[in-house]
């Protein structure tokens, strides 16, 4: 007789567009890597190309895009973005509450603000970290990859030469915060979580971004 699933959780992100990137690919074969042991719902706000299904520990909830928004710089939107939050808390309180919610991509739509404000809301957050997008909005440079050194912290004129008008002087400060606040933060690598590191930014080292193993509770 199989043990009865009682245990939910909530994965929100931006996208789950496999033809995005691998990103999208490995958070959709994480939640069917985590439907053998837990009740799941998924929010987000792409429709195309999602491999996941309806089934019987996996219901989506796909939400309807403003494209408006992305008239609004993305180094803005992506530290603030107010619209798709209260969206996702409407629906939220539409279905059975989570014992967690994991967020991961929601640096190009939802925005980083939703960490604190679930936070606020009683909920267990975990966040997903996959890229340096976080700390700057430009490409960091590697000193030594041979040595699998961290990179450095990213140069604020560095930022601000490649944004030009885009520029937000305030983004790194209130995503950093924002993302503080989570209950966790899982990184994909020990060369990204000592980098984050740099940042104040404690996290947790998971290859496969997380560890359903019977000893983790």
């Amino acid at each position: 007789m199989k043990e009865k699933i009682n245990r939910r959780l909530l994965f929100i992100a931006d996208s789950l567009n496999t033809n995005l990137g691998g990103a999208e690919l490995s958070t959709s074969s994480l939640i069917l890597e985590l439907s053998s042991k837990y009740l799941i719902d998924v929010i987000c706000f792409d429709s195309k190309n999602i491999i996941l299904k309806n089934s019987k520990n996996i219901n989506l909830h796909i939400l309807a895009k403003n494209n408006l928004l992305y008239k609004i710089p993305r180094s803005y939107r992506s530290c603030i973005n107010p619209f798709p939050i209260v969206k996702i808390l409407k629906k939220i309180y539409k279905i059975n509450k989570p014992d967690v919610v994991l967020v991961g991509n929601i640096h190009d739509y939802i925005s980083y603000a939703l960490i604190p404000v679930l936070k606020n809301r009683k909920f267990k957050v975990i966040h997903i970290i996959r890229d340096t997008f976080l700390t700057n909005f430009s490409k960091v440079s590697y000193s030594n990859p041979k040595k699998f050194v961290p990179p450095s912290r990213n140069s604020i004129l560095k930022e601000f030469l490649n944004l030009k008008f885009k520029y937000n002087p305030l983004r790194r400060y209130f995503c950093n915060c924002f993302v503080r606040s989570a209950n966790l933060n899982i990184t994909i690598s020990k060369i990204m979580m000592e980098y984050l590191n740099q940042y104040n930014i404690s996290s947790f080292c998971i290859y496969n971004g997380l560890n359903i193993s019977k000893n983790n509770k």
